[in-house]
């Protein structure tokens, strides 16, 4: 009987640690609506997120620097052998 009593208060407090709300998970406000640039070497991929914009982009432009202010670089598969020149590893 005092183990199905211990069992019984052992679960009860696992299932009710699982039910509390932490709000500190959440990212707050600023985060969520900052806007990520992708640079896209090749053609743009078709996404319907509102918060990431992609810019079309060459490897003569990023050469140069004149084009690198992006938070990431999408290099397309139609541009993936000319990527693996030597040239370009610096990039």
């Amino acid at each position: 009987m005092r183990n199905l009593f211990l069992f019984f208060i052992f679960t009860c407090l696992f299932v009710t640690a699982g039910c509390v709300k932490n709000d500190n998970l959440l990212p707050d406000d600023s985060i969520k609506e900052q806007t990520l640039k992708i640079g896209v070497i090749g053609q743009s991929p078709a996404v319907t997120e509102t918060n990431i914009v992609f810019t079309e982009t060459t490897f003569e432009k990023l050469s140069n620097a004149t084009d690198t202010d992006f938070d990431a670089l999408f290099i397309m598969p139609e541009k993936l052998e000319e990527a693996s020149h030597g040239q370009y590893a610096k990039l």
